[in-house]
């Protein structure tokens, strides 16, 4: 839930799905006055953990029976502004975030370890991700896509969209293919 304040903040609130009692509720400080902390994209679940990144870039982990913070993952160093949009997607057993940075990030989903960090070379990554369940596609802010491997961070490929088109996001993946919007329309590329 975010508050629309000044600056923005919010929680993640967790409802009974039958009666939509609210079983907790987590909110977030803003670490100054300038910084915002209301919650970004969509939660990732892993085991007993309720997973969500915040306006200014940090990673939090919470337990998803009481809402108790587990482990929090830090804002990246290289950040330039107050706040980090980083989109995540749960990859087998990493957790992957993007981000307004440089850096796809890698992260044990269970403890908050970083377990890699790669600059894809295409400037910041802060729209949804997507996977095949190995592999995690990447819409970059610069037009391309890239495919990177989740175990590792490999950079898998890089692709420009054809016709001097700009890749937009939300890429979906198919069991052959990759389906990406672009300025120009649909375009499938093979996995």
């Amino acid at each position: 839930m975010r508050h629309f304040t000044n600056p923005t903040t919010g929680s993640v609130v967790a409802l009974d799905r039958e009666t939509g009692t609210i079983l907790w509720s987590h909110s977030f400080s803003p670490p100054t006055p300038q910084t915002g902390s209301g919650p970004l994209g969509r939660v990732v679940l892993f085991g007993n953990l309720v997973i969500v990144s915040v306006d200014d870039g940090k990673i939090y982990a919470l337990d998803k029976i009481t809402g108790a913070e587990q482990w929090i993952a830090p804002r990246l160093a290289d950040v330039l502004g107050l706040e980090d949009s980083r989109p995540l997607i749960l990859v087998g057993a990493v957790l992957v975030a993007g981000s307004d940075a440089l850096e796809l990030t890698g992260y044990d989903p269970a403890s908050g370890r970083q377990l890699w960090q790669v600059n894809g070379g295409q400037g910041s990554s802060p729209n949804s991700l997507a996977t095949d369940g190995t592999d995690v596609y990447v819409p970059f802010l610069n037009g391309t896509l890239g495919a990177f491997d989740a175990t590792s961070g490999a950079q898998r490929w890089l692709r420009s969209a054809p016709n001097k088109a700009s890749f937009t996001p939300f890429p979906f993946v198919g069991s052959d293919a990759v389906f990406a919007p672009s300025s120009i329309g649909l375009v499938a590329l093979p996995k």
